[in-house]
């Protein structure tokens, strides 16, 4: 049984954010990106508790290839994404989304 995935619009922002900064640097890394990302969206399709926790309930998958992690957390047969961050970006704004979503 596979999950719905479902993007918040604060991460499509984030993706939106990276996949025009990879495309500066180099035509074609932004969609390079963005099939890496799919491939995690796959694994958080059919097991997204394989995951730890980054701050209960939000857990972190890495994406391949890039310096990201992707927030999300698991809800019935749901994996809502949060965020799309860069692994050297402050935490600050991860810990912030995660905090929202752990009062729900």
């Amino acid at each position: 049984m596979n999950f719905d995935v479902i993007v918040e619009p604060p991460a499509e922002s984030d993706i939106r954010a990276a996949f025009q900064w990879y495309e500066e640097q180099v035509p074609s890394l932004g969609h390079e990106f963005l099939v890496s990302l799919r491939s995690c969206f796959g694994r958080l399709e059919r097991t997204p508790a394989m995951y730890k926790y980054f701050q209960e309930p939000v857990r972190r998958a890495n994406v391949d290839r890039f310096p990201f992690g992707v927030l999300y957390v698991i809800r019935d047969q749901s994996v809502f994404v949060l965020g799309v961050f860069h692994h050297k970006r402050n935490p600050s704004s991860w810990i912030r989304r995660a905090r929202i979503w752990g009062r729900t």
